[in-house]
């Protein structure tokens, strides 16, 4: 129950500005949970005497460093180089025009050693009388957002590069188009394409080789004339532009969104042309919250290995097992090589049954509606160590659970989630044995309800606890050639799908400690 709770009265917007202001300024509480959760860092100077800063503890934990070590001391030398300076000079004309703010993207050095990218957004405070006397920093980390653009920017680079290169041949420069996730069409200043990559061909249900000389009037009747004007625009001005968020309507084929790249090109023999990559947004535009994690090569490599690759693995193990039934019917008497080769193509095809349902278990993810049930987490996890007794034992496994809360959603992708948590815990061990622990606790102020899921085995570096969720992505360390990769792809999904997320928690250094956040049903207000 939340102890003194009280029901706010009514009041108008001005008046609830000032409340929350007031509020701020008397409930530690309040500030704690702003510092906490509405920033990635918080820094709070003295002008007047450099030595007396605040940094926010969030900051410090964003870097992989303890608040309370001997670390969390010296913010300055953990900047780049290259961005300290600009970001003095920064700090320098805020203090000269108080109007003019910070906003920059600073580098800051992980304690694994790896860059982070935040970006520092700051105001000067003004005394009484006038002059500058605090400065005030918000940070955000933008480290994926630069990774990603860093990405596309690569990708451009080499399609330009593959076009002005003339020793490149047809076939090598088809390959390199083909060879992009994303829709590539390469047009001259009249509108007709010179040429598009397998992927815009397939959205168009074209052939690539049939879309030379193609008319995009002919394409895209509806939006050619806009098309043209813009491509117009960018190849007069030789300026790319970027992140275009445009309709795409093509003729006779669904509609949907996509986000343009738009590259300038000139050649010496005068003519100008204009390099188009587009990504499909159209899921993104309609549900962005849950798509925000996924990638659209990712979920066009499941959808196609869902489909196309299970029939000749279901035939290739037929063909193995007539051919074992074969060979120990004829009383063969195999060498060591000939067995181990055996049961080797025997493994390894049920590893690959294996990827390829959880690469339709991905797909599937993607566009399903989760069903809304009670689910007893207690009971799914008696039922995941029943299921896992032969693992339990041979990791010398010790398993505690604690009385957990209902939650609302899929019983059985939940069993799927605590049963893959399960196994990596023991795979990942650390020695001989392994202790797993789960707990909950009710996160009132973000309405949901945590499971914490521990173990003490080998942990996950502070650098991979976002990677380690993205499909194939694997440890460094434990066993070899365990898993599909897939794993906690899925469990991510899973969760993202139920409107919950899953992490790591940093701050637990005894192995790991995995937070599944499910939203909690209803309002918890007065009384909850």
């Amino acid at each position: 129950m939340l102890r003194d709770a009280q029901m706010p009265q009514f009041t108008g917007p001005e008046e609830l500005r000032t409340e929350l202001f007031q509020l701020l300024a008397s409930d530690a509480r309040a500030v704690n949970l702003v510092l906490q959760h509405c920033f990635d860092g918080v820094f709070y100077w003295d002008l007047k005497d450099f030595s007396r800063q605040f940094v926010g503890p969030k900051f410090w934990e964003m870097l992989g460093i303890d608040a309370g070590s001997k670390e969390a001391r010296d913010w300055h030398s953990r900047v780049h180089s290259e961005d300290r300076q600009n970001f003095y000079e920064a700090v320098e004309k805020a203090v000269q025009d108080p109007d003019v703010g910070i906003d920059q993207i600073v580098r800051y050095r992980m304690e694994n050693g790896e860059w982070l990218h935040i970006r520092t957004r700051g105001m000067i405070i003004l005394d009484a009388g006038g002059l500058p006397s605090r400065l005030l920093v918000l940070n955000s980390d933008v480290s994926d957002q630069i990774s990603l653009e860093a990405s596309e920017r690569e990708s451009r680079q080499k399609l330009e590069q593959a076009l002005k290169d003339k020793q490149t041949s047809e076939e090598e420069l088809q390959f390199i188009f083909d060879a992009m996730p994303l829709q590539v069409f390469y047009k001259d200043d009249k509108n007709i394409i010179l040429r598009a990559n397998k992927l815009a061909a397939d959205n168009l249900g074209m052939n690539a080789e049939d879309l030379k000389g193609a008319d995009t009037y002919d394409l895209f009747p509806d939006m050619a004339a806009k098309y043209h004007k813009d491509d117009l625009k960018v190849i007069d001005s030789g300026v790319p532009e970027l992140g275009i968020v445009e309709a795409y309507a093509p003729k006779d084929r669904p509609t949907g969104w996509v986000k343009t790249d738009k590259i300038p090109m000139r050649f010496e023999d005068g003519s100008r042309t204009l390099l188009v990559v587009a990504a499909d947004i159209t899921e993104l535009k309609e549900q962005a919250a849950k798509l925000e994690k996924l990638s659209e090569a990712s979920s066009q490599f499941a959808s196609i290995a869902a489909h196309d690759l299970r029939s000749p693995l279901r035939q290739t193990r037929a063909l193995m097992d007539m051919l074992l039934s074969e060979v120990r019917g004829a009383g063969v008497e195999l060498s060591d090589d000939g067995t181990f080769a055996l049961e080797h193509i025997t493994v390894t095809l049920n590893k690959m049954e294996k990827m390829v349902s959880d690469l339709h278990m991905l797909s599937k993810l993607e566009s399903r509606t989760i069903e809304r049930l009670p689910v007893d987490i207690n009971i799914v996890m008696d039922r995941v160590q029943r299921a896992h007794e032969d693992l339990l034992i041979e990791a010398n496994a010790n398993v505690s659970v604690a009385p957990i809360p209902q939650i609302t959603g899929s019983e059985r992708l939940v069993e799927y989630v605590l049963s893959n948590l399960l196994r990596n815990a023991c795979n990942f061990r650390d020695g001989d044995s392994v202790a797993i622990h789960v707990d909950a606790e009710l996160d009132v102020p973000n309405q949901r309800q945590k499971i914490y899921f521990s173990d003490n085995g080998i942990g996950i570096p502070e650098g991979q606890h976002k990677r380690i969720f993205e499909p194939f992505a694997r440890l460094e360390a434990g066993k070899s050639g365990e898993g599909t990769g897939l794993g906690l792809a899925i469990v991510s999904r899973i969760m993202t799908a139920h409107g919950g997320d899953v992490s790591i928690d940093s701050a637990y250094k005894s192995g790991t400690r995995f937070v599944l956040e499910f939203p909690v049903s209803g309002v918890l207000g007065h009384g909850s």
